[in-house]
């Protein structure tokens, strides 16, 4: 039984957000890129500790070298969505 419908991705609201293209953000995080994109479409099966960390840590160095003061944390790019 999947579960992957009561999840909801924000990787891609933060991209838009901060002007990152995949490809910035590949570069900047050393995620693959098909990894990457899987993230961006909320298809990813398996949350891997490191590569969420390398994420965040991508985001928010982009962000403060925009001067953007928000740090972006786990719950940024990911929430769950309890049952009705």
């Amino acid at each position: 039984m999947s579960v992957k419908h009561r999840y909801e991705w924000g990787l891609d609201a933060i991209m838009a957000e901060l002007g990152v293209s995949q490809n910035a953000l590949w570069l900047a995080s050393g995620v693959r890129p098909a990894t990457l994109r899987a993230y961006v479409s909320g298809d990813i099966q398996r949350i891997n500790l490191e590569q969420l960390t390398a994420l965040l840590d991508a985001l928010n160095r982009i962000a403060a070298s925009q001067g953007v003061k928000r740090r972006y944390n786990v719950e940024d790019l990911l929430s769950y969505k309890p049952r009705e």
